[in-house]
């Protein structure tokens, strides 16, 4: 991706309040949240990147260190009120970033579309779904890869803090536009509300299950097991 695009951080109170604004004021808002780890049960939050038009995002780092003159305490407020009020939310994999939230005290509250499961529901005879291998295949974009970045003893920690926030907001920004193309691929394809309604709400289930747990009464198992 060309550094024509927009992508912005926000380190201070002032830039903070205009993110705010602007997630606030947008009918679509995408977002990626990047961590030092795959796993989201186990990942430390380093930050949330928005886009809510096309070539622009904005990073907002939760480490201590990237932040100039706003508490972290402060940023995760902000969050919450950007996230857990009903916005239409879109990211890749989404399921990970909302887990990754919940644990930091943040619910995604209008958690819309995932660009992965609409492009499996789209084309699933392709072999790859991830954001990069769709960006080429579907917008005739190349972007980076988290692996063109960071080698494999190292995680987004090791990298200087331009490169998480560029990896960040060229996510969201590239969710957001596969968003409206594979949107429009699902209706042309008759199979919008079956995304919505099948495919989207089973993946909030799971997120919930994932964050929650599920009850297991031992005793029936107990019984099943023993015939």
């Amino acid at each position: 991706v060309r550094q024509t695009n927009l992508y912005r951080a926000v380190q201070d109170r002032e830039s903070l309040q205009k993110l705010e604004a602007a997630v606030c004021g947008s009918e679509v808002c995408a977002l990626d949240t990047e961590s030092d780890d795959k796993d989201p049960r186990k990942a430390r939050l380093l930050g949330v990147a928005f886009s809510v038009k096309k070539g622009r995002a904005w990073f907002v780092p939760l480490l201590e260190r990237d932040l100039k003159e706003i508490p972290r305490d402060e940023v995760i407020a902000s969050l919450r009120r950007m996230l857990t009020t009903q916005r239409r939310i879109v990211g890749h994999n989404i399921k990970y970033d909302a887990l990754l939230l919940r644990r930091n005290g943040i619910t995604i509250r209008g958690i819309y579309f995932d660009t992965m499961l609409a492009a499996y529901d789209c084309f699933g005879d392709w072999d790859f779904f991830n954001l990069a291998f769709l960006a080429e295949k579907l917008l005739g974009k190349r972007i980076k890869r988290y692996s063109d970045i960071v080698r494999k003893d190292q995680t987004f920690l090791d990298l200087p803090f331009r490169e998480l926030m560029g990896h960040g907001c060229q996510d969201a920004d590239f969710a957001l536009r596969l968003h409206e193309q594979l949107d429009e691929e699902l209706r042309r394809r008759e199979i919008r509300d079956q995304y919505s309604n099948t495919t989207m709400k089973l993946a909030q289930r799971l997120a919930r299950y994932e964050f929650q747990g599920v009850h297991v009464d031992l005793n029936t198992l107990d019984k099943l097991r023993n015939g």
